[in-house]
């Protein structure tokens, strides 16, 4: 009999009773799999994540991260919530297999993860059973993608829109949703009142609209918001 494979995975959440869940899920999950078994770490916050990851890649690099965005920010460095965190682990470890778990479930939220952090699964917690986290980490072992029906549903908007905007602009739309006035918009973003004016009109341009009404109404429907 061949000797089973042996993945370590780190589960990165600020909660130790989901901690446990995750560590109960997998093992009844895989409890028939007699192929692979794992070896599994946690880290209840960023610093520890970030010194568990580094010392990982001096011995044997995990080969599944379960991220949280949900994390209390860095006390040592410039990582300052989960999202910095799943750039930088992208950037330390880009053969692993990232999975984000989150309570956060705005359409910019997800396409943000979606665009700049790029995980191999990508679950809402509102619609994880325990089971779908098992299914996700055997599709990520057979390196497919797994999300959440709300996350699939997205990324099927942001893959048909012929409609690309930037960061910036997506600042915008989020801020006159809010009902932000545009005169007291560069308290929120970085920009003078002049450029945001000329962002705004672009917008419009972009998505055939003349009123912001009709702007907020048709990037939600492009699934921007």
């Amino acid at each position: 009999m061949k000797k089973p494979q042996r993945k370590r995975i780190l589960i990165v959440d600020d909660h130790l009773l989901i901690i446990d869940g995750y560590r109960n899920a997998l093992k009844f999950g895989f409890s028939h799999i007699n192929h692979i078994s794992f070896e599994i770490d946690f880290a209840v916050d960023c610093d520890s994540a970030i010194k568990k990851i580094e010392t990982s890649k001096k011995n044997k690099p995990f080969d599944i991260i379960i991220l949280d965005l949900s994390l209390p920010k860095s006390k040592s460095s410039k990582i300052n919530s989960g999202e910095d965190l799943g750039l930088w682990i992208k950037s330390e470890l880009p053969e692993v297999k990232l999975i984000v778990i989150t309570g956060f479930d705005s359409n910019i939220k997800v396409n943000y993860v979606l665009k700049q952090i790029n995980p191999i699964g990508f679950l809402l917690k509102k619609e994880m059973s325990s089971m779908d986290l098992v299914s996700a980490i055997g599709e990520v072992l057979e390196n497919r993608p797994f999300f959440s029906p709300t996350v699939t549903k997205n990324l099927r908007q942001l893959n048909s829109s012929t409609l690309h905007i930037d960061d910036i602009s997506t600042e915008i739309l989020v801020e006159i949703s809010n009902g932000t006035r545009t005169k007291d918009m560069h308290k929120y973003i970085h920009l003078s009142m002049s450029s945001i004016e000329k962002k705004k009109k672009s917008l419009k341009k972009l998505f055939k609209v003349e009123t912001d009404r009709d702007l907020i109404l048709k990037a939600k429907a492009k699934g921007f918001l």
